[in-house]
């Protein structure tokens, strides 16, 4: 009997041993990632395969992971725009664009296309006045090439006068559009970047550079707009540098119509000096037709160079005056989205808002 009770008591024991002993320990929970921006209270979006925004320092979920397009702003800081690698958990979260200061990479990318690198940094409105003059000025001198051929096809020392008058145009269209490119290439490598302060597997500081008056002079100094694209009004800074582009193409199209109207004055005046008594009257009237011609062109030309002088030094004085730090802005709580269509559980979409 004394054998059969401790049996009995031992045996239900030895089965919870058993039990708990076969229960695996609760899987540790992964750790959130927190992103935070010197200085602080930035606002932060992130846009990928998922989505989230919010005041710095932001919380990223485990399941947050990927590369993603990083816009940060703020009233004291410049928006600055760049690529994020954001790993799984227990790796260090790395920038993949352009790092602050002159690299190979930031020289590659600034000497594409003009106004390319803009637009895709999302700044569409700037970027887009870029590839539009550059383009401009490619078809011009495109379309001036063939006009200097069809000259050169034609007969007489009228005509060929005519055909350098076109290639002078020509020139003129092409030296245009490589301005133009090297604005871009410039406005490209002074525009507002991001840079990694510090990251660990945890956290990891984005420093954003600070708007200030020295820093919207130097760059509106550089570029037209520039200074006041730095200080977050975009619209107002493609404004001058689409004001200073248009001035430059009109100082071409006003220098080309010079060159014509020299080569017609030219000519008027050697037709004149071989006029006989009865063509006279008619040589003398058309050799001050030329000249007027001439005065007038050469007045527009003389017009547009004071404009393209007039514009930049506004430009300098409008960044001068152009308000540093603007009102904070009233934005909604944390907002993160994440869609996954295609899992092994099947189609999901979370979306979480916090205040």
């Amino acid at each position: 009997m004394p054998c059969l009770v401790a049996a009995s008591l031992l045996a239900p024991r030895a089965g919870l041993s058993q039990t708990a002993a076969a229960t695996p320990p609760a899987a540790s929970a992964p750790s959130t990632l927190t992103a935070l921006t010197q200085p602080s209270g930035a606002w932060m979006r992130f846009r990928g395969a998922s989505g989230i925004q919010g005041p710095s320092p932001l919380e990223l979920p485990p399941s947050f992971q990927g590369r993603f397009s990083l816009t940060v702003d703020g009233p004291t800081v410049a928006r600055s725009q760049g690529v994020f690698s954001v790993p799984p958990r227990g790796a260090p979260a790395r920038l993949l664009s352009e790092p602050r200061g002159v690299s190979g990479g930031l020289i590659i990318r600034s000497l594409s296309y003009p106004g390319l690198p803009n637009i895709t940094a999302r700044r569409y409105l700037r970027g887009g006045t870029l590839a539009l003059a550059a383009t401009g000025g490619l078809v011009m001198s495109g379309f001036k090439h063939f006009e200097y051929h069809d000259r050169q096809d034609e007969f007489g020392a009228h005509a060929a006068d005519r055909a350098l008058d076109e290639r002078k145009a020509r020139n003129s269209w092409a030296k245009y559009a490589g301005v133009t490119w090297a604005i871009s290439a410039v406005d490209y490598a002074i525009r507002p970047r991001l840079a990694i302060e510090e990251s660990t597997p945890s956290r990891f500081t984005l420093s954003v550079p600070t708007v200030s008056r020295g820093g919207i002079l130097w760059r509106s100094a550089l570029v037209p707009g520039a200074g006041q694209d730095f200080a977050n009004q975009r619209v107002r800074g493609t404004l001058w540098l689409g004001a200073a582009l248009a001035t430059a193409a009109g100082l071409v199209v006003a220098d080309g119509m010079v060159e014509r109207d020299q080569t017609d004055a030219d000519w008027a005046e050697a037709l004149l000096d071989s006029a006989g008594p009865t063509e006279l009257q008619v040589r003398l009237r058309d050799v001050e037709v030329k000249r007027n011609d001439l005065q007038s062109s050469e007045d527009l030309r003389r017009g547009f160079r004071y404009a393209i002088v007039g514009v930049y030094v506004a430009g300098l004085i409008d960044a001068f005056l152009v308000p540093i730090n603007e009102p904070a802005v009233t934005r909604e709580g944390r907002v993160s989205t994440t869609f996954a269509p295609l899992t092994p559980q099947g189609p999901s979409v979370q979306v979480t808002l916090r205040f």
